[in-house]
């Protein structure tokens, strides 16, 4: 099961007054299940059933993910493609039309270093679409300072290429406390909002800890300075 729940709200009519209270949350219910092909190839694929409430209005869907994986661990490097969210949509918000469900497909490889305690990861997401450029960021925005910036929004090869990147970086010492770091550069793209946006944006770090048979991760994103 994987939820979010966005809290409690009060619900007012457009009067203004006051009627009550709601709550709202996207939950999935999923199953998943993984096959070897042979000693380096393993293949997985997952089952989900999604609800999506927002009072007065739930939206039903059903979706499928699928995943092949190649593993070398002689030479501690795995990589993998994944196809997500393969669906329909069975039930819309009121009366709109029913609709596909957004597929993301991405690829990604891990590789664990020989003479240091570090795992790298590189992850490309949203394959599916070439150009991740957002008009959006053509808009002239004014800073906190109070001096109006024209936020540029390339589209040349170079720069829209680092929008499919995740980059990730495990310190794993001996022991059982691990240190994580990782960059979204989209994120960070999509976050910018002046020209004095530092590097912070689309950065999130965090550690893991495991105890006994139990492992406690926590993990923070800066989406702005």
């Amino acid at each position: 099961i994987q939820f979010i729940r966005y809290g409690d709200f009060t619900a007012a009519e457009t009067s203004g007054d006051i009627s009550g209270k709601f709550s709202a949350g996207d939950y999935a219910l999923y199953q998943s299940v993984g096959i070897p092909i042979n000693k380096q190839f393993y293949a997985g694929a997952s089952a989900k059933f999604i609800i999506s409430d927002l009072h007065p209005y739930i939206s039903l869907g059903m979706a499928f993910d699928g995943a092949l994986m190649y593993l070398r661990p002689e030479k501690k490097f795995t990589a993998g493609l994944i196809v997500k969210n393969l669906g329909y949509q069975m039930l819309t918000y009121g009366d709109n039309p029913r609709g596909y469900l957004p597929i993301e497909l991405q690829a990604a490889f891990t590789k664990r270093l020989a003479k240091a305690p570090l795992l790298l990861s590189v992850t490309w997401q949203h394959l599916e679409q070439w150009d991740l450029s957002r008009d959006y960021l053509s808009s002239t925005v004014a800073s906190q300072l109070g001096v109006t910036y024209t936020i540029p929004n390339y589209r040349d090869f170079v720069r829209n290429s680092i929008r499919h990147l995740i980059l990730g970086l495990e310190l794993i010492p001996d022991g059982p406390f691990n240190i994580l770091l990782g960059y979204n550069a989209m994120r960070a793209t999509d976050l910018k909002y002046s020209e004095l946006n530092t590097i912070s944006d689309g950065l999130s770090f965090g550690f893991a800890l495991k105890v006994g048979a139990f492992n406690f991760m926590f993990g923070r994103t800066v989406l702005h300075p």
